[in-house]
């Protein structure tokens, strides 16, 4: 009996600190979005903040609490340029405000509560000289 007693015991303290400091946002969403970039024609170069990311089509997994400037290009054709910016999901922070002060400050600080606008990109590009 007093097994058991003390692996309950044990249990609950292990599990009790997960229940307490964590938050909506950052237990089921977490600090990242996946973001969809397509090209017509395909095979496009995607560059992120002036950094080469891949060619398309690309999913990448971007944090959400960033904004991001997107150009997507290609050889022989006109380029886009898109802006990838952050919300707060407000059903997100509803849910921290009901559950406590710890998980408003933890989605605040991890930015587990934002998402990105858009999620998906797709650039017709048209042929240079044209």
């Amino acid at each position: 009996m007093k097994y058991i007693n003390k692996t309950i015991m044990l249990l609950l303290i292990a599990i009790l600190p997960l229940l307490i400091f964590n938050s909506c946002a950052a237990i089921f969403k977490g600090t990242n979005d996946s973001v969809r970039f397509n090209s017509k024609p395909v095979d496009a170069e995607v560059f992120i903040n002036g950094q080469y990311a891949g060619n398309t089509p690309l999913k990448l997994s971007l944090k959400s609490n960033k904004t991001y400037f997107i150009e997507i290009k290609k050889d022989g054709y006109t380029s886009c340029r898109y802006q990838i910016t952050n919300e707060i999901g407000a059903g997100w922070v509803i849910l921290d405000i009901i559950g406590g002060l710890i998980p408003v400050a933890i989605d605040a600080v991890t930015g587990s509560w934002y998402y990105l606008e858009p999620d998906y990109l797709n650039c017709r590009m048209e042929k240079e000289g044209i």
